[in-house]
């Protein structure tokens, strides 16, 4: 009985180092444009908010470089989101925007205005005012390379890298309807279509993951054998 008992008791452990083992897939730096999908009538006008989501990691600031179809969407101005994420720090932050009419470009630096303040942040950066052009499917994403420190940025400031991982990046695809048909303003993150090059990706890519199913039969192995453990103890 003794032997049994101490079989239950390694076998206990190993499930329990088992299960610390195994952690939840927690999503990479990344940007999102909010809503990534929606349906806009000829002449109509709607906003984009560009959000980051620095996932565990502690940021000070955002680079973002991005494209639009200039054939079907006006980019008729960039502001500042209130609040902007980096609000919040101790000294506030600010944004840098640059906008290039008719070329289907932008570009924005947000940022915390002490650099000692980095944080993890989730929470919004600029809103990209549209109007619709022409009708037909409208793409717009982030110019993102990992490596690269001339397009998308998410920034740690204490050591100075990049920690954005381009492939959780999720862009935007929108309807245009003909003047005075229907809109859906409702947002959503559908994924939108992914093109990509050698080094670059200019659209969105498919959402984040942000859990992992091991992890919770990991748990449920865990307690099993607790329960089982404790009620052999009872009887030796």
């Amino acid at each position: 009985m003794k032997k049994t008992a101490l079989f239950f008791k390694f076998l206990l452990i190993a499930v329990l180092f088992g299960t610390v083992g195994v952690k939840a897939a927690v999503a990479g730096p990344h940007l999102i444009m909010s809503p990534s999908s929606g349906t806009y009538s000829v002449d109509g006008t709607f906003s984009v908010t560009v959000k980051v989501d620095s996932g565990t990691e502690t940021v000070g600031g955002v680079d973002g470089v991005g494209t639009y179809d200039s054939t079907k969407l006006e980019l008729v101005s960039t502001t500042k989101a209130s609040p902007m994420v980096f609000d919040a720090t101790d000294s506030g932050g600010g944004c840098s925007i640059s906008t290039t009419a008719g070329v289907g470009k932008f570009s924005f630096s947000c940022y915390s205005i002490d650099a000692l303040s980095d944080k993890v942040v989730n929470g919004d950066l600029v809103v990209l005012n549209f109007k619709a052009k022409a009708t037909g499917t409208a793409v717009a994403g982030f110019t993102c390379a990992s490596g690269s420190t001339t397009d998308s940025n998410i920034v740690k400031s204490s050591t100075a890298t990049d920690v954005i991982v381009c492939g959780e990046n999720v862009g935007g695809s929108y309807t245009i309807n003909s003047s005075g048909g229907s809109s859906d303003t409702t947002a959503t993150n559908t994924p939108t279509p992914t093109t990509t090059s050698s080094s670059t990706t200019i659209t969105a890519s498919e959402l984040p993951k942000t859990g992992d199913v091991g992890a919770t039969f990991g748990l449920i192995i865990f307690g099993l054998v607790s329960f089982a453990s404790v009620a052999l103890l009872k009887f030796l």
